[in-house]
């Protein structure tokens, strides 16, 4: 697990609202799938334990318990996996793009669209992404 303590985001006042993709826009990337263990960070909350399923350059599918409201702000928390056999350690901000119950899943699926991706994580996802 990611050794960090995540720290809820603080709103920024000035943002202007997300707008909700398109389903086709949500899949115009390639994503990858990706089962690891992950913990996110609500403001005011305590840190959720999740699971991812899938990631690509602009955000992450995760499973929680809880049904989260669409553009929730979040900060996730996991290790990605490197050919190498070392770990990224992935701390990002996210937005809440959807959130639906999956039965199949056993809880809630949810589309983070990442707030900002640092070069390091660009590159460790697309490394990723090619093995």
């Amino acid at each position: 697990m990611v050794d960090q303590d995540p720290q809820p985001l603080v709103p920024d006042e000035e943002a202007t609202p997300f707008s909700i993709p398109s389903e086709t826009d949500r899949r115009r990337k390639e994503r990858k799938p990706l089962s690891v263990r992950a913990r996110m960070a609500l403001q005011g909350k305590p840190p959720l334990e999740i699971r991812t399923f899938d990631i690509n350059a602009g955000g992450v599918g995760v499973i929680t318990e809880v049904n989260l409201p669409v553009h929730t702000l979040c900060n996730v928390f996991f290790k990605l996996p490197q050919p190498d056999g070392t770990f990224f350690n992935v701390a990002a901000a996210g937005t809440v793009t959807h959130c639906t119950f999956s039965r199949t899943r056993m809880g809630f699926t949810v589309g983070l669209m990442f707030k900002e991706v640092p070069e390091t994580m660009l590159y460790a996802i697309n490394t990723y992404m090619k093995n």
